[in-house]
């Protein structure tokens, strides 16, 4: 079957602090207005490319994935297990569920945290820290947001 792709680029261009959940909420806004029915979302920093034979995939959106679950900065695993950043994939109904992403969130840092919170309000993580359980001690029943296999999260 063919897969049909649409990106959009989200800029701010103000001389405001950045606003990352903003920015990507404006970007669901776009894609809510298309008229071509989206399975899957994926939001990402335009800086957090898939390496290169990673065999990331994209369509799979029954449960919000984080897509980059090995992060070479991170010695190839999430930063924690809490971790809802990077480049997370949901189909259209979860982020209405979880009303996308804080606005209140300005500089760096806070609205991964939020959004996992979100997730985790909506009963919506569907994992455990599965294949990462031994890089998080103590942490196997925690939910966590699910996760690819080894090898096909590669960022």
């Amino acid at each position: 079957s063919r897969l049909c792709w649409s990106f959009f680029i989200v800029e701010q261009f103000d001389t405001e602090l950045f606003n990352r959940g903003w920015l990507f909420n404006v970007g669901l806004a776009l894609a809510g207005l298309e008229d071509k029915g989206f399975d899957c979302i994926v939001i990402q920093d335009i800086d957090t490319l898939p390496e290169i034979g990673a065999r990331v995939d994209f369509h799979q959106c029954a449960v919000p994935t984080q897509l980059s679950s090995e992060i070479e900065c991170y010695g190839w695993k999430p930063p924690y297990l809490e971790n809802a950043g990077g480049v997370i994939n949901m189909n259209i109904d979860h982020w209405h569920v979880v009303n996308g992403f804080s606005n209140m969130y300005a500089g760096w840092g806070g609205e991964d945290d939020d959004l996992w919170q979100r997730l985790s309000h909506s009963h919506l993580l569907q994992s455990s820290c599965g294949i990462f359980c031994d890089d998080f001690e103590s942490k196997q029943t925690k939910r966590a947001i699910m996760r690819p296999p080894r090898g096909q999260g590669r960022f």
